[in-house]
C-alpha cells in the first residue's frame, strides 16, 4: 500500500482533457480545468488534478449509485 507521501503525489499529477475518453467528462475538464502540463501526455492545457478527478468521480458515483445486496 502506498504510503502518504506517494498518495499525495500522485494527487497531484495532472490529466488535461485530451486524455479523458468520457465526452461528458472531458468536456467538464476543458471548461472548468486549470491550464497546466498534463503528467500523461506531457502536453498543456486545461486539466485536473489526479486528486480533483478522484473527488469529482465519488462525487457521482454517490448520487447515482448505491451498494446492493450480497445475498442473492
Amino acid at each position: 500500500m502506498p504510503d502518504e507521501d506517494e498518495l499525495n503525489t500522485l494527487k497531484a499529477k495532472a490529466l488535461c482533457f485530451r486524455c479523458v475518453g468520457e465526452a461528458y467528462l472531458r468536456a467538464e475538464i476543458q471548461r472548468a480545468g486549470r491550464r497546466r502540463r498534463c503528467s500523461y501526455c506531457d502536453r498543456t492545457g486545461k486539466s485536473y488534478s489526479i486528486g480533483q478527478l478522484s473527488e469529482r468521480i465519488e462525487e457521482v458515483f454517490k448520487a447515482h449509485y448505491y451498494r446492493t445486496s450480497d445475498q442473492p
